[in-house]
């Protein structure tokens, strides 16, 4: 009989561990915002004879991003000579037609075809 007890207790206590090992891994991050505690409502009921504990809700505010349109998405960036330069409306008035390619460093192509002077020309379509 005593052995039956033992054995019912010392399953118990594994049970009881197997339990508090499971529960533990479930454990969520705690979010680094600061959190709005809202208490939840305690019964007022005469039913309950014991006081019972509040309950505190705890709801962190999702971040919101604000993302700001990129004025020079879609139009055509070259570079020369270390300047940045927005060819977007040139390129169709380009006398050597549209040989831009947007993104690059143009300086070697520039100065093959062009004198010093066309910089001046360019300087409208500086960033």
């Amino acid at each position: 009989m005593v052995k039956n007890i033992f054995i019912v207790a010392m399953l118990n206590f594994f049970l009881m561990i197997g339990i508090l090992v499971y529960f533990s891994g479930q454990a969520q991050p705690v979010p680094l915002l600061t959190p709005t505690i809202t208490p939840s409502p305690i019964p007022t009921s005469s039913s309950v004879s014991s006081p019972m504990p509040t309950k505190i809700l705890i709801t962190t505010p999702k971040p919101t991003s604000v993302v700001t349109p990129n004025p020079l998405a879609g139009r055509c960036i070259v570079v020369v000579d270390s300047v940045r330069y927005d060819v977007t409306d040139f390129r169709n008035l380009h006398s050597g037609g549209d040989i831009f390619t947007c993104g690059a460093d143009l300086s070697q192509l520039f100065h093959n075809q062009h004198s010093q002077r066309f910089l001046g020309v360019m300087a409208r379509y500086k960033i």
